[in-house]
C-alpha cells in the first residue's frame, strides 16, 4: 500500500489497527473482545512503518508482513482494519492502493484479511437473495437487495443492476456499486441504494453481482427480478 500527500503542506502519518464487526446493512461497529479474540489480524501482522512525515508530493510505500510464528489452519481467516490517521487537518491525504484514490480528512481504515497458505477460494460463493423497491422521502425509487455469502471466507466483489426505463425499451445500467464485502461474521447483507428514477415500467430487473480482487473471474450470480404490474414498487424473483 502507497500513502500519497498530493497537497503543498508536510504532513505527519501514524498507523494503528482496529478491529471492527461487519453490520448487515454494510456498516461497522466496534468488535467485542470474544470478536477481537476470534477474528483479530492485528496479534498475526506487522506493519512498518509506524508514524512517518510526507513532504509536498511525497509518497510512502507501507509494508505489511505475516509474523513468522503465524500458521492459520484451514478454512481459518482472521482480519483486523489498518486505520491511517493524519495527525494535521489542513488538506487531504490520498492513499494508492491498485488504482484506488481516497481524500482523507483525518484518517481511513482498510481491512487486512489474512488466511491460510492452504485456502481453497472456489469453495466461497455468492447467491442474490430477495429484492425490495421502495419509495424515498423525495419521491424516488430505491432498491434493496439481499446477498448470501456461502463458504468459510469472506468475498467482495461489485453490484449491477439494470432494466429498462420505459415499456418496451432497452435494458440499461440503473446502478453500479463496487467495494460490496460479505465477511465472515455475515452470510446475508443487504445493500440498498436509490435509482435515481421515480417509476418503472412493468418489466424486469437485472441484479448481477461479480467478484472482485482474487474472486475475479470465479465468483458470479445473477438473478431477474418482475416489478409487478399493479405496484410499481414491489418487485418478485423470477423462475431461472
Amino acid at each position: 500500500m502507497t500513502v500519497g500527500n498530493p497537497t503543498d503542506q508536510n504532513k505527519t502519518i501514524h498507523l494503528d489497527w482496529k478491529d471492527l464487526t461487519a453490520l448487515e446493512n454494510g456498516t461497522y461497529r466496534d468488535s467485542t473482545i470474544t470478536e477481537r479474540l476470534d477474528r483479530s489480524a492485528a496479534p498475526h501482522l506487522l506493519v512498518s512503518p509506524a508514524r512517518f512525515h510526507l513532504r509536498p508530493g511525497e509518497q510512502r510505500q507501507i509494508e505489511i508482513s505475516v509474523r513468522s510464528e503465524t500458521h492459520l489452519p484451514e478454512k481459518v481467516e482472521k482480519r483486523s482494519h489498518l486505520v491511517v490517521h493524519l495527525t494535521d487537518n489542513n488538506g487531504p491525504l490520498r492513499k494508492v492502493d491498485t488504482g484506488l484514490h481516497l481524500d482523507m480528512a483525518r484518517a481511513v481504515s482498510v481491512p487486512v484479511i489474512l488466511r491460510s497458505e492452504e485456502t481453497h477460494l472456489l469453495d466461497n460463493s455468492v447467491q442474490i437473495g430477495d429484492a425490495k423497491l421502495r419509495r424515498l422521502a423525495d419521491g424516488g425509487l430505491a432498491l434493496d437487495v439481499l446477498l448470501e455469502r456461502i463458504g468459510p471466507h469472506s468475498v467482495y466483489g461489485k453490484l449491477r443492476v439494470e432494466g429498462a426505463l420505459f415499456a418496451g425499451g432497452k435494458f440499461q445500467t440503473l446502478h453500479e456499486q463496487d467495494n460490496i464485502a460479505l465477511y465472515t461474521e455475515n452470510e446475508n447483507r443487504t445493500v440498498s441504494f436509490p435509482l435515481g428514477i421515480q417509476e418503472l415500467p412493468e418489466s424486469t430487473l437485472s441484479v448481477m453481482f461479480t467478484g472482485s480482487g482474487e474472486y475475479s473471474g470465479s465468483i458470479s450470480a445473477k438473478r431477474l427480478f418482475a416489478v409487478e404490474a399493479q405496484s410499481k414498487t414491489n418487485v418478485k424473483g423470477l423462475k431461472d
